[in-house]
């Protein structure tokens, strides 16, 4: 069973420090000074008038860097006003994503959801869903889902089209 699964900003804030650290280390030859100092005027000139090989490369990873500087900001923005709605103080807040593809069940569904701390009761959550005729319709798609929701809540958005 193949699950996405992400806590909050906690993907995105990773792949931001791995795209910083790779473009800090790609930039240190940049900065470093020479070891060789050559004294002709004519090398120096021609190696100023040069572009530098990679400028097209450095501007590319600033403009991916600047976007999901932008992606981070908005998924902390996101995640700061799931934390405030519906949450009492110290509690702890799950979201988690799930795709649901071709072949997964309702039992797939559910063990995922036991496993991520969303279903606590997992016969209770079961029954609810069997109770509510809805187990022939669980839709292929990427859900979101969060603590606070209830059972029938959750049935109802893997039941529904994704968003």
């Amino acid at each position: 069973m193949t699950n996405d699964f992400y806590k909050g900003a906690g993907f995105i804030t990773f792949a931001a420090g791995i795209f910083l650290a790779v473009n800090m280390y790609l930039s240190t030859d940049w900065i470093s000074p020479s070891t060789e100092q050559g004294n002709d005027e004519t090398e120096t000139e021609e190696l100023a008038a040069e572009p530098a090989p990679d400028e097209e490369l450095t501007a590319s990873m600033e403009a991916e860097l600047e976007q999901l500087r932008n992606e981070l900001a908005e998924a902390e923005e996101a995640n700061a006003m799931l934390q405030e709605a519906d949450h009492e103080p110290g509690e702890e807040r799950i979201i988690a994503f799930l795709t649901v593809e071709s072949g997964m069940t309702t039992s797939d569904v559910t063990d995922f959801l036991v496993q991520t701390g969303l279903v606590e009761e997992e016969s209770e959550f079961r029954d609810q869903w069997r109770e509510s005729g809805r187990e022939e319709l669980l839709q292929q798609g990427r859900f979101e889902l969060n603590s606070s929701m209830e059972y029938l809540e959750m049935i109802e958005t893997f039941t529904s089209s994704p968003s």
